[in-house]
């Protein structure tokens, strides 16, 4: 609470001026008095303008009452609206071509809403690298009614694919959207980047097994040609040269993976 000078009143309108400490916000009231004194109440940035006295010199005391806290629902949804906005953005500019400024004006948030989440841009590039993995095509259930063979030859035809290579949210692999600019990241970037290739290669291995004979250095050598066909065909101007390589690679995976 924080008590207002006695002012006395000089005729019908009193101007009570503050600053508002919410976030970001200077909120300048200005207070009309009636014959008869009242409170006001600004349900918007929930203070209270309380009347404490009726006698010629009043005093008004602010109140700032405890804001209603976020949910748990509404707090997840911000986080995963700025891991997949900073995704796109680190994708198109690499970790050192971005600000933390950059990545909340990227998702519609101010810097200060930043730190709720994260600690610093590292933590949030690592954290958007696997919230990407997470989400991809590759992460999806299998549908029912669909086989192994089947659900992995169209999960080779997303992924080597002109969309893919466009930068298709659903489709998006940080292994390959990031290649370029991983090496230059700390041990725990690097780290994560790791267990999201392990991953992508433990979920092809179990798909692959189930119907035909190929072991670790076969997956290991279909990812790795994955990944890489897609991140130099992000480079690359010449139309025909993408679709070429694209078509190569997956003809060479489906080879390796029992002819899907």
């Amino acid at each position: 609470m924080a008590l207002i000078a006695p002012k006395k009143i000089t005729g019908l309108q009193l101007r009570v001026d503050f600053i508002y400490d919410k976030k970001h916000i200077e909120t300048i009231f200005n207070v009309v008095l009636n014959p008869v004194l009242h409170s006001v109440l600004n349900p918007a940035f929930n203070l209270e303008l309380a009347r404490l006295s009726r006698a010629k010199t009043s005093y008004f005391i602010i109140r700032r009452l405890n804001p209603m806290p976020y949910t748990k629902t509404h707090k997840n949804k911000t986080r995963e609206r700025i891991l997949d906005s900073s995704f796109r953005l680190f994708a198109i500019k690499g970790f050192e071509g971005v600000t933390i400024d950059d990545l909340m004006k990227n998702c519609g948030l101010t810097r200060g809403g930043f730190y709720a989440h994260f600690t610093s841009k590292a933590e949030l590039y690592s954290e958007s690298l696997k919230f990407r993995a997470s989400n991809t095509k590759l992460a999806d259930f299998k549908p029912e009614g669909t086989s192994n063979k089947q659900w992995l030859s169209l999960l080779l035809n997303k992924y080597l694919s002109l969309e893919h290579v466009n930068g298709e949210r659903s489709l998006s692999c940080p292994l390959a959207f990031l290649a370029s600019d991983i090496n230059m990241q700390d041990k725990a970037i690097k780290t994560a980047y790791a267990d999201v290739y392990y991953d992508m290669n433990t979920a092809i291995m179990e798909y692959a097994t189930s119907y035909t004979d190929c072991d670790e250095q076969d997956i290991l050598s279909v990812t790795a040609m994955m990944i890489g066909a897609v991140a130099i065909a992000r480079t690359l101007q010449n139309q025909d040269s993408i679709e070429n390589l694209l078509a190569a690679c997956r003809r060479e995976a489906g080879v390796k993976l029992g002819g899907i």
